[in-house]
């Protein structure tokens, strides 16, 4: 496609010549990215050339990511809340390339964990490695890791007297202070194809438009993990569907995604580790396809075969 280009450093060709650090998205998911996909997660809009007819992009990093594939580690973490225990001694070590599921039965500690991992909640005891590196629950270093995270909680957490476009770059420009803040939100409501609903307030959008909002706000930052906690809890099927979507979408781009979800075949199909968490404890934690097809405590083949029965 660029063939006919001078072999000269970008900013030395003619002006008719210079082609931008964009790469299309085709290029991207025919594997013809030589950087890897953590360096380019975000689309973006952008002048159409003469080389670049298409106006999607995806938009380069502005910081160094997570290099794939991601390790996340928990030793003897708990939890508490009065005298309920929540999470009790959990243990785990996964490796994935992009996105980890963690299923269960209600109340088991899933969404707890997520917590932790985000940082908004504090562990009573145990530690917590990303990528080898052990997350300190300290107000200052905590402050500097949920600025690297993106969390989309079940409620959509949205300012119901703001656009949708007013949630997404209230962070972008409050908390992160992006000099590029209108940029990344026009990209990212583009590539949730939000566009037409970015003067919309929450309550004139759909549950499915009001989720995709949310993650539209967490993927704005360029995070280096996604988290997600039961994202489809509250839509009905066809809003889930549509959520899920996106959510698979992202495999694509190299977004680490940690997900709470209640989703069995949509866990099954685009997790590459699972997480069995149940009673507290984290019971299995392996590959998905080796989990769906082969269990191996006896809670979490009880689990499949009730939830997988209809």
């Amino acid at each position: 496609m660029f063939g006919s280009l001078s072999s000269a450093p970008w900013n030395k060709r003619p002006r008719s010549e210079q082609r931008p650090n964009w790469l299309l998205p085709s290029e991207l998911t025919r594997g013809r990215n030589p950087r890897g996909h953590a360096e380019f997660r975000r689309a973006c809009i952008a002048p159409p050339s003469p080389h670049c007819p298409s106006q999607i992009f995806l938009y380069p990093s502005r910081k160094s990511h997570v290099p794939l594939p991601v390790t996340i580690e928990c030793e003897r973490v708990e939890k508490t809340f009065g005298d309920h225990p929540v999470l009790r001694s959990v243990s785990f070590h996964a490796t994935f390339e992009h996105t980890i599921a963690f299923i269960g039965p209600s109340g088991g500690g899933k969404s707890t964990l997520l917590r932790i991992i985000a940082g908004l909640e504090h562990p009573d005891a145990g530690t917590i490695r990303l990528n080898g590196r052990p997350l300190l629950y300290e107000e200052k270093t905590l402050r500097a890791h949920r600025r690297k995270v993106g969390v989309v909680f079940q409620a959509y957490n949205l300012f119901p007297h703001l656009t949708a476009l007013q949630n997404v770059l209230l962070p972008l420009e409050k908390v992160h202070r992006f000099p590029d803040a209108h940029q990344r939100a026009a990209a990212v409501f583009e590539r949730l194809r939000l566009t037409a609903h970015t003067g919309k307030k929450p309550a004139q959008l759909s549950g499915g438009q009001r989720q995709r909002v949310a993650i539209a706000r967490a993927l704005a930052i360029d995070p280096d993990f996604l988290l997600l906690d039961e994202p489809t809890s509250a839509l009905d099927p066809e809003m889930t569907a549509e959520v899920l979507e996106v959510i698979a979408d992202l495999r694509e781009t190299g977004q680490p995604v940690v997900l709470v979800t209640h989703e069995m075949g949509f866990a099954r199909e685009t997790a590459d580790q699972v997480a069995f968490v149940a009673e507290g404890f984290v019971q299995e934690c392996t590959e998905a396809h080796e989990f769906f097809n082969r269990p191996r405590t006896e809670a979490a083949r009880k689990f499949l075969a009730r939830v997988l029965k209809y």
